[in-house]
């Protein structure tokens, strides 16, 4: 299962109007809204930190998937949570990075007040990461596979013994 924290925050009806798919890009229609979104966001978030992560779990319908993926964890408390949810199987995190200058040949320009919020930089500084992929400019699919291998043998390790 393939678990978006992004999936109920940009299906609640506050942000009804919006697409779905390329909201979830790093395209200019996003950035559009995206300070806006973070506002939002941060103020649902006051009251309960995981109600994002809380409703992409519920939105799954089942606990029981053999691997799950969180793609998009933007705190500390998200990788918590998914510990403690499924503190009985594997878990293994994964940082993927970029330089800056590899993120502006790919279109990112540094927003203050977007860029450097929680949202989007409250994991830089968290050590302990199972895994740490870099993805440059330069870096090809054939690399990234490779990088992310002990990821993938892990999860055919899960479903072949699951």
């Amino acid at each position: 299962m393939v678990l978006l924290v992004t999936n109920p925050l940009l299906s609640l009806k506050q942000m009804k109007g919006l697409d779905f798919t390329e909201s979830l890009s790093d395209s200019k229609y996003k950035e559009s809204f995206r300070s806006d979104m973070i506002t939002w966001s941060e103020g649902v978030r006051k009251s309960d930190p995981n109600v994002f992560l809380r409703t992409a779990i519920q939105e799954c319908c089942s606990k029981d998937f053999s691997v799950w993926v969180l793609v998009d964890a933007r705190r500390p408390c998200d990788l918590e949570l998914f510990k403690e949810e499924y503190s009985h199987a594997k878990t293994i995190t994964v940082r993927i990075v970029s330089s800056k200058e590899t993120r502006e040949k790919r279109g990112w320009t540094f927003q203050s007040g977007v860029d450097d919020v929680e949202s989007e930089c409250a994991l830089d500084d968290v050590e302990e990461w199972d895994l740490v992929v870099r993805n440059q400019q330069d870096t090809s699919d054939e690399q990234l596979e490779q990088q992310l291998q002990p990821v993938i043998q892990a999860a055919l390790d899960v479903l072949r013994d699951g």
